[in-house]
């Protein structure tokens, strides 16, 4: 008995999913021999975590991708990457959506550096963003409501960001 239910919880660990395989892909790369403990330790643990990572069966690759392109988000740009998490529970989210919005982010840099705002503006305007849960129907980027929206073919197209943001706080 005791050996059927070691079998079922293993079983139910190696089928955990593609994050908690990559977690454990994660965990071994950041592994490094330490000279103050014996080096074959070093070795099993590395084996031990490949046996567990290759347990949990075929990698899921367009969810590796989606992670993956999550993962590089942080840092400078964790205001795209909440906003990314926010969309994951949506029919149909995949590593092409993502891009998708990180297109749009990488347009919007372009667009406040040609009006000279420059990226630590961009940065400003998107900490404010976390407390202004409105999101556009037309961009769907957030901060702002559409009729403010200076994408093409908006009533501010052409016009800065800040400008916009001046008129809807205005209205």
């Amino acid at each position: 008995m005791a050996n059927a239910i070691w079998n079922a919880l293993c079983i139910r660990h190696e089928k955990q999913g593609s994050y908690a395989q990559l977690m454990l892909i994660k965990e071994c790369l950041n592994i490094r021999f330490n000279l103050a403990m014996p080096l074959n330790k070093t070795i099993d643990q590395i084996d031990d975590l490949i046996t567990c990572i290759s347990n949990m069966g075929n990698m899921d690759w367009p969810k590796f991708k989606t992670i993956m392109l999550i993962n590089a988000l942080g840092g400078k740009l964790e205001h795209v990457q909440s906003h990314i998490h926010g969309m994951a529970d949506d029919p149909g989210f995949c590593a092409e959506k993502i891009i998708h919005r990180i297109h749009q982010e990488h347009d919007l840099i372009k667009h406040c550096a040609a009006q000279g705002e420059g990226l630590s503006a961009l940065i400003s305007q998107t900490k404010q963003q976390d407390c202004e849960p409105t999101i556009c129907s037309h961009c769907h980027w957030p901060g702002h409501m559409a009729e403010f929206c200076i994408s093409p073919s908006r009533k501010f197209a052409g016009h800065s960001l800040k400008k916009a943001r001046i008129a809807q706080r205005a209205a």
